[in-house]
């Protein structure tokens, strides 16, 4: 797949969301927000760890074409980029785990850089990496209107109940991004992938990350791996 541009800038939403998680806190009750993170963590796990992450990115399971359709929209409004440089960029980073090319190394590149590297905006990889999604037509269609997605989305929930927006975007798009900038760099300190039982019940089975990069094609992480049990009930191989 060719993509349209060479770098997708996510900070307008990104920075959008902080305010708006910002303004919910003096704005809600503890018990709301604490919904809030409830709804955003579920959401950030799906469109993050399950889509972005072992389904796309890796290929780890099958879908039916409905579901495909609602991972790719899940994954487009994660705040990660396009789903295909997304793919590309974590293929990049386990064909060079570590070193010095990898776009995201903790070791190379520091913690801060690390954590930060999939906020803001995102420069895509090499075509030839994601090449297996050329014939895509979701996917080329959600990163062709990247954008324009995000903005029909903020308007429909707008439209239906501007409160919406802060479970349903607000907060998933942050909390997914933490996630993933976690596990970069915690989990990736010192120079090689380890595991974290701790994590792995905060972030999902992904915090397992040792596990991964040796069974990078697993569906299913070790438990606890909540993800798993979503993928368990939508996957068709």
């Amino acid at each position: 797949m060719k993509l349209n541009k060479n770098t997708t800038y996510l900070w307008p939403f990104q920075v959008l969301s902080i305010i708006g998680i910002i303004y919910s806190v003096y704005a809600f009750s503890w018990q709301t927000i604490l919904l809030f993170v409830i709804v955003g963590h579920a959401l950030a796990c799906i469109g993050e760890l399950v889509g972005l992450h072992r389904y796309f990115a890796h290929g780890s399971f099958k879908v039916n074409q409905t579901w495909h359709i609602i991972l790719v929209m899940i994954s487009t409004l994660a705040l990660s980029g396009p789903v295909v440089a997304w793919a590309g960029i974590h293929r990049s980073h386990h064909r060079h785990s570590d070193n010095e090319t990898d776009p995201h190394s903790a070791l190379h590149k520091g913690l801060l850089v690390a954590f930060f590297a999939n906020w803001w905006y995102y420069k895509h990889t090499p075509p030839e990496l994601i090449s297996d999604y050329n014939n895509d037509p979701w996917l080329k269609f959600a990163c062709d209107y990247y954008y324009g997605i995000h903005l029909v989305y903020i308007l429909l929930l707008l439209i239906v109940n501007p409160y919406l927006l802060f479970p349903l975007y607000f907060y998933p798009g942050i909390i997914g991004t933490i996630l993933s900038s976690t596990i970069n760099t915690y989990l990736h300190r010192g120079g090689a992938a380890r595991n974290s039982t701790v994590l792995a019940w905060i972030i999902g089975g992904d915090g397992h990350h040792k596990f991964h990069h040796t069974n990078p094609g697993k569906a299913i992480f070790p438990y606890p791996d909540i993800p798993g049990i979503f993928i368990t009930l939508i996957r068709k191989d």
